[in-house]
């Protein structure tokens, strides 16, 4: 037996407000090691260089009659501790049959009746809430440096600017905050309906640690109003929002979570493409504005940085727009070309007349 294998029980832990009773169609004990090496065998990882900037690669086998959907991460550390954290929560999410080194085996559910789930936001806060249940240790602070480290090599902000948000970030870590799980981008794409009424998340890569309630505040930026009341009403019964209710806790809560997303960006592409991202143009004025960065300081980082932003963006327009009309010409040229064809094809017979 190989013993960088690690091979996995497919049986739900309980947790409060679940029923122990295993799962129809998924509790089907684990795999041996063998079954794991043919399953990696057949998705062809192992035959390609991991690539750093790339996020975690999906692939589906099939073996021995059944689907398996097999992940690959970019480092076995990044796979272990992903599985730590299911672990905790195991029955949010699709079963996990074995990990080898950084590529780890999970169920695949290839019908999903979401169409037919009528309360999906309540479910998603649900879902939320059972995280914010679980609490977690708090961050370190050599993995913040760490992220102040990527943002300052990304040139992401000036160092004058990093060491004010690094003394910011010391200011504000007393009175602690609580944490808890969380997850990064709990939309109903990522989320499955199974035939035994079980609705599970599919995407696993997007559970991380994080301070309670940030789970809620992406939710109220990402949710109609009228479905995030709903997720809030079934979120709050079982978690509660106690951390939110104060104003400087939700700018600390803010403030990292503009960090980290930051720092996890820079994990999964390359830095020059972060400087065409919506996302991270929001992030920054965000993370200065909560710090309480001076007039002179958000102009400078805006004098360094919009230019940039605005390239990469007018750059993406033309080449959308570019492709558009790419595509209208081809669509042109295969009319043009029927129409060719058929007047040659058209025969005129000697001494018939032409029809008027």
């Amino acid at each position: 037996m190989n013993p960088d294998i690690e091979t996995r029980t497919t049986a739900a832990a309980p947790t409060m407000e679940r029923q122990e009773r295993p799962r129809r169609g998924t509790n089907r004990g684990k795999l041996s090691s063998q079954e794991i090496e043919e399953i990696l065998g057949s998705s062809g990882f192992e035959a390609e260089p991991p690539y750093p900037y790339r996020a975690a690669q999906l692939r589906l086998v099939r073996h021995g009659g059944r689907m398996f959907k097999v992940r690959a991460y970019r480092n076995s550390e990044e796979a272990r501790q992903r599985l730590m954290l299911m672990d905790q929560v195991r029955d949010l999410f699709v079963p996990c049959y074995g990990r080898r080194g950084r590529y780890a085996i999970f169920e695949y559910v290839g019908k999903n009746l979401l169409h037919q789930c009528p309360d999906i936001p309540e479910r998603i806060g649900a879902f939320l809430a059972e995280l914010a249940n679980i609490e977690a240790e708090p961050l370190a602070d050599e993995e913040f440096d760490l992220w102040c480290r990527m943002l300052e090599d990304a040139k992401i902000f000036r160092p004058r600017t990093l060491d004010f948000l690094k003394r910011h970030y010391h200011r504000i870590k007393s009175p602690p905050l609580r944490w808890t799980l969380y997850y990064g981008d709990a939309m109903p794409r990522n989320f499955v309906f199974t035939e035994d009424a079980k609705f599970l998340c599919i995407d696993e890569k997007h559970l991380r640690i994080a301070p309670d309630g940030l789970n809620l505040v992406l939710a109220e930026w990402r949710f109609p109003a009228q479905a995030f009341a709903k997720l809030k009403e079934t979120y709050t019964a079982k978690a509660g929002t106690a951390q939110l209710e104060s104003a400087e806790c939700s700018r600390r809560i803010l403030f990292y979570f503009c960090v980290a997303e930051m720092a996890y960006r820079l994990t999964h592409a390359r830095p020059s493409k972060l400087h065409g991202q919506k996302e991270v143009h929001r992030e920054r004025r965000l993370l200065l504005m909560i710090a309480g960065a001076g007039w002179w300081m958000r102009f400078s980082e805006s004098l360094r940085w919009d230019p940039r932003f605005r390239m990469w963006r007018s750059w993406a327009l033309l080449r959308r727009h570019g492709r558009a009309f790419g595509r209208r010409c081809a669509v042109l040229r295969r009319w043009s070309g029927r129409l060719r064809r058929e007047a040659n094809d058209t025969v005129v017979c000697p001494g018939e007349p032409l029809d008027e």
